[in-house]
C-alpha cells in the first residue's frame, strides 16, 4: 500500500505559528511606539502654539499698558547695565 503524505506535520504547523506570532508581536511593538511618539509630538506642537499665542498676547498687553516703566523696561535694564 502506498501512503499519501500531502499534509503538514505538527512540528511544521507549530513552527509557522511561532514565526507568525513573533512577527505580530514585533509589529504591535512598532505600532505602539509610533502611537506614543505621535501623541508626544502632538502635545509638544499644541504646547508650542499655545506658548506663542500667550507670548503675543502678553507682548501686546505690555505695549498698550499705560504705566511707562513697562514700555521702557528694556531701555532701563540696558541703561543700568552699562557703566
Amino acid at each position: 500500500m502506498k501512503q499519501n503524505n500531502t499534509g503538514f506535520t505538527l512540528i511544521e504547523i507549530i513552527m509557522a505559528s511561532l514565526i507568525f506570532s513573533l512577527f505580530l508581536g514585533a509589529s504591535f511593538a512598532i505600532y505602539s511606539h509610533s502611537q506614543r511618539t505621535i501623541s508626544r509630538a502632538n502635545w509638544l506642537n499644541k504646547s508650542t502654539s499655545e506658548d506663542a499665542i500667550s507670548k503675543r498676547i502678553l507682548s501686546e498687553l505690555s505695549k498698550s499698558s499705560s504705566y511707562p516703566s513697562t514700555v521702557r523696561s528694556n531701555l532701563i535694564k540696558t541703561a543700568t547695565m552699562t557703566y
